[in-house]
């Protein structure tokens, strides 16, 4: 394995444990329905998910992003956290 492939897989595990972390703030914030935490979480994810071999994961954070930001309806936005929330857990 190269110093780069070495490097990656580092920063590969870091997204994934930091990936856990925000599966947790995400459920409770869904739970509040505290819109304003799911979207920097949804943010947060849909800038880095891509550059790490997540890049499904990350279309779908940028899509609950924009749908909070242009105030799609509840329904809407729900079903998009819960479709973030199952790939999230998927992450290992």
């Amino acid at each position: 394995m190269s110093d780069f492939d070495t490097r990656f897989a580092a920063l590969q595990q870091r997204f994934k444990d930091l990936a856990k972390l925000q599966l947790a703030e995400l459920e409770t914030a869904l739970a509040g329905q505290n819109w304003l935490t799911i979207r920097d979480v949804s943010h947060s994810l849909s800038g880095r998910a891509g550059m790490f071999g997540f890049a499904e994961l990350g279309e779908i954070a940028q899509a609950l992003e924009e749908a909070i930001d242009t105030n799609l309806p509840e329904a809407n936005r729900s079903a998009l956290c819960d479709q973030l929330l199952t790939m999230l857990r998927g992450v290992d």
